[in-house]
């Protein structure tokens, strides 16, 4: 039992470059289950699925920084790794910030508009987020704030981003990766939530969805309107 456990995590350390508290739990609980874990994390999170290497590594900055999680900070070195400057760690760091405190403009929106006659709190989300990194592309903003706003299960925030990442022709499979990057660190029911605000927008014909994308709106889903 013993050099079984501690094959199965030098070879799970092997895989990653490090290890985490959790590893050890998931192992003696079940070994298979440990295994499955790291099958299931690493093809998500450590190997190619759609996005590229470093916009992949972008993201990781920008969702363990908005859930502030301090246990992934090796998304730091692979964000390096792939050729990340400290700009982009700056630029991350300054979209987390935007993705907590968003929801203020929808706060103005409803509670100042009797306040505010023809001001338009989306616009002045758009300008806000271009002045905190003129640098960036608006697909790029458009990724990170989808995958900080799945992170903080922020509705309105994700019905937003999913809409910029159409209308900045983001490929689909970028943000649908996006989002579920955010399963480990923020949880399983927050992408449930996310993925089923984006199902509502394709029925809707809110933004235009690709044939297999409508497809998998055509299926019912438990929690479906």
């Amino acid at each position: 039992m013993s050099d079984a456990f501690r094959a199965g995590l030098e070879a799970a350390r092997a895989k990653r470059g490090y290890l985490l508290p959790h590893h050890g739990l998931f192992r003696l609980l079940s070994p298979g289950f440990a295994e499955a874990y790291e099958a299931a994390y690493g093809r998500l999170a450590l190997q190619p699925v759609a996005l590229p290497a470093a916009e992949k590594e972008f993201l990781w900055l920008v969702i363990t920084a908005v859930v502030g999680s301090a246990t992934a900070r090796h998304h730091v070195r692979r964000y390096r790794e792939a050729g990340g400057g400290i700009e982009g760690v700056e630029a991350a760091l300054r979209l987390a910030g935007f993705a907590a405190a968003r929801s203020r403009f929808d706060f103005a929106a409803e509670a100042w508009a009797g306040q505010l006659p023809g001001w338009d709190a989306t616009a002045a989300e758009v300008t806000a987020l271009e002045a905190l990194t003129p640098a960036l592309p608006p697909s790029r903003r458009a990724l990170a704030l989808l995958a900080a706003c799945t992170a903080r299960r922020d509705s309105a925030g994700v019905t937003r981003y999913l809409r910029a990442g159409y209308a900045a022709g983001v490929e689909e499979g970028w943000m649908a990766e996006a989002m579920c990057l955010t399963v480990q660190p923020a949880g399983l029911p927050n992408v449930v939530h996310a993925a089923g605000l984006w199902r509502a927008l394709i029925a809707g014909g809110d933004v235009q969805a690709s044939e297999a994308f409508r497809a998998w709106v055509e299926i019912p889903a438990e929690g479906d309107a």
